[in-house]
């Protein structure tokens, strides 16, 4: 409950509201029958998210047990309850992109009046999901639930871009790919950086609480610092939007 807690709050931010603005942007290009709109409306969201999820879902699979130390280890809560609680957020944390990218693409789909493609990829996705549970729960206990729900999420990711792929023509995948790769390669550094600061600022005794803000503070410059010199564009942006 408390790890899915956490992974839904990024989620929430920027997945969902992104989705929520997205679709009426959608619906209109259908209604004008300007496809083109469509489809570079819905590209650059998918970039966005991806800049603005990778970060997030690297930042708790690095930080997550110091995370949830701080937020709910009081009272009854132990400390194997947050080492259980950071096992099941880790593999939670690797789906929040996929989850965030289903819910654009099934907004998609709505936008185009069409509710059974992705239903039916829905149903697909949670069976495949019940299997997963099974296989993976006796293996890795609630490390399984968690691995097996990001698991079918990319999966759900999948088959949606593939019969929006048939149904309206190229995506612009390969720029999303692009995108994702530097946004990514950004995030796995600045998780490294919010993973190796705590290390190190713990062995020195300082305030746990100041500690990981600082780690925070520290990922995110060098989470911009690097997309900065690798010139992603969704940075840009940003930039741009904030300039004007």
């Amino acid at each position: 409950y408390y790890s899915a807690r956490l992974m839904q709050l990024p989620l929430s931010i920027f997945g969902i509201s992104f989705a929520n603005v997205l679709f009426p942007i959608m619906s209109k290009a259908v209604l004008d029958k300007d496809i083109q709109t469509f489809k570079d409306s819905l590209n650059y969201t998918l970039r966005m998210t991806n800049f603005t999820l990778f970060p997030a879902s690297i930042g708790l699979m690095s930080i997550g047990l110091p995370l949830i130390k701080i937020l709910f280890e009081h009272g009854n809560f132990t400390n194997m309850a947050s080492v259980m609680t950071n096992q099941a957020l880790f593999y939670y944390a690797l789906g929040i992109p996929a989850f965030a990218g289903s819910k654009l693409l099934t907004n998609a789909f709505y936008s185009l009046h069409d509710t059974k493609i992705p239903i039916r990829i829905a149903i697909i996705s949670m069976l495949l999901h019940i299997a997963l549970c099974y296989f993976l729960i006796n293996i890795m206990g609630i490390k399984g639930l968690a691995l097996s729900t990001s698991i079918s999420s990319y999966l759900n990711l999948i088959f949606l871009i593939l019969y929006l792929k048939i149904k309206i023509g190229k995506l612009g995948l390969y720029k999303i790919i692009i995108s994702a790769s530097k946004s990514l390669f950004a995030s796995i550094i600045s998780g490294f950086i919010a993973w190796y600061t705590i290390k190190i600022k713990l062995l020195m005794n300082t305030s746990f609480i100041l500690t990981v803000i600082l780690s925070i503070i520290l990922s995110f410059i060098t989470f911009m610092s690097i997309s900065l010199i690798i010139q992603n564009e969704e940075l840009k942006n940003i930039v741009k939007y904030f300039h004007k």
